[in-house]
C-alpha cells in the first residue's frame, strides 16, 4: 500500500508557511505552488513575468529530482496568474519546457496576489518505472 512522504531538497526555497516543497504518494508527486523565490536565500526573485515564471519552473524541476522524477513526467501543471495579459509572455516560457512533451494544463487569474508575484505555479508528476 502507498504511503506518503514529504519531499525536501535544499536546493529550492524552503517554505516560511507549514507545506511541504512535495508530497510523493505511489508513483505520483504533488508539488506545492511555488512563486519566484530565490533558491538559496528564499527572497523574491524579481523580475518580469517571464523570469518569473523560469523561476518556478527551475525551482519545480528541482523539487522533482529530489522525488524522483523530473519535468519529462509532469501531468498535470496548475498556473494562477494575476494578470490574464500575461498569460502569452507566460506560454512563451512555457513552451520551452514543455513544447515537445505538452501536459494537462489549468490557468486561469486569481487577481491579486502578495508582493510582487506575477504568478504561482504547482504540478503533479510520474514516477516511471515504480
Amino acid at each position: 500500500m502507498a504511503k506518503k512522504e514529504l519531499i525536501w531538497t535544499d536546493k529550492a526555497p524552503r517554505p516560511k508557511v507549514p507545506i511541504a516543497q512535495a508530497v510523493r504518494f505511489g508513483d505520483l508527486v504533488f508539488t506545492s505552488g511555488y512563486v519566484a523565490l530565490d533558491p538559496k536565500t528564499g527572497d523574491f526573485s524579481g523580475g518580469d513575468i517571464r523570469a518569473q515564471t523560469r523561476r518556478i519552473i527551475e525551482t519545480l524541476g528541482t523539487i522533482l529530482q529530489e522525488a524522483g522524477t523530473s519535468l519529462n513526467n509532469v501531468l498535470k501543471l496548475n498556473c494562477y496568474l494575476r494578470d490574464l495579459g500575461d498569460f502569452e509572455a507566460y506560454n512563451e516560457v512555457y513552451k520551452e519546457y514543455f513544447q515537445n512533451n505538452p501536459v494537462a494544463r489549468t490557468s486561469v487569474q486569481v487577481g491579486r496576489m502578495p508582493g510582487d508575484y506575477a504568478l504561482e505555479i504547482e504540478m503533479i508528476a510520474g514516477i516511471p518505472g515504480k
